[in-house]
């Protein structure tokens, strides 16, 4: 397997001018490859010779071009969906906001915020924090805050089921596993983690969260009512608190998850594979 590679300050340099970043935004929209003319003509350049040196400047890593035309190539797509999306440019702060689900320590109602570039949870009798997690902020953009929190539910699921899987939602490239012990402000002794080899993007989750989406744990919940594809995860009590939560062994990873409800509790262990072992269902 051969790459070529620009270096991080290559790559912003050749960014970093008005000119090229409008090239990359006016081929955004076109599934076929674009001519000279009609790329110079939607980029707004008069001057030929000033345009085409930008454009050879994108040309190779973020522009092919063809017999028919240019067209962008996967890294300049990239940079037109950061640009439009405002990830490095946008802030926003929206809250506090009323949240679905109760806080697991007192029952309290919970509400939101985004600030940051964060969401976080919290309660409104104990202010006990639920979560707090990175979030873009094009996630703002054409929704309330209600919408919000159901794109947030579904685009934190997808994450951690793509790194639990050895794919990296950021990059897409190999996340491996890690015990993750955090500070005192989140209620779990450790946690399950993953990082990217490539982009070294890092995420973490309560292994409750890991084995809600196991067809034996969800099929525990639907006995009682719960559909936990709807329900938010911040709503089931073993996701976001360690007590359901015990770590048998490191290495290898032996791990039990109780998950209670009404008047029966389902003990689920897993192993270094985070698989399901063993379950034990019974009445409590």
């Amino acid at each position: 397997m051969s790459s070529q590679r620009l270096s991080p300050a290559e790559a912003f340099e050749i960014l970093g001018d008005d000119v090229r970043l409008s090239i990359l935004q006016a081929l955004k929209d076109d599934r076929n490859p674009v001519s000279f003319s009609e790329l110079r003509e939607r980029a707004d350049v008069d001057d030929s010779g000033r345009f085409n040196y930008h454009l050879d400047r994108l040309r190779g890593h973020f522009i092919r071009r063809t017999d028919d035309g240019y067209e962008l190539r996967y890294h300049g797509k990239r940079v037109v969906e950061t640009v439009l999306s405002g990830t490095f440019t946008d802030t926003a702060t929206v809250g506090p906001f009323c949240v679905e689900g109760s806080c697991y320590a007192c029952e309290g109602a919970l509400e939101g915020v985004y600030d940051d570039e964060r969401v976080t949870i919290r309660c409104t009798d104990c202010e006990e924090r639920i979560l707090s997690i990175d979030y873009p902020p094009s996630a703002l953009q054409n929704r309330d805050t209600e919408e919000l929190m159901e794109a947030y539910r579904r685009w934190a699921t997808t994450g951690m089921t793509l790194a639990a899987n050895g794919v990296c939602p950021s990059c897409g490239g190999k996340t491996e596993r890690y015990l993750y012990e955090p500070d005192n402000h989140l209620p779990f002794e450790v946690l399950v983690g993953f990082e990217c080899l490539v982009c070294t993007n890092r995420s973490a989750t309560s292994f409750a969260a890991l084995a809600l989406r196991k067809s034996v744990v969800e099929s525990f919940y639907a006995d009682h009512g719960v559909d936990v594809e709807t329900r938010p995860y911040w709503d089931i009590e073993p996701c976001v608190t360690g007590e359901y939560t015990t770590v048998e062994s490191r290495d290898p990873l032996d791990v039990e998850v109780t998950f209670p409800a009404g008047e029966e509790e389902l003990r689920v262990r897993l192993d270094d594979d985070l698989s399901i072992v063993r379950t034990v269902r019974e009445r409590v």
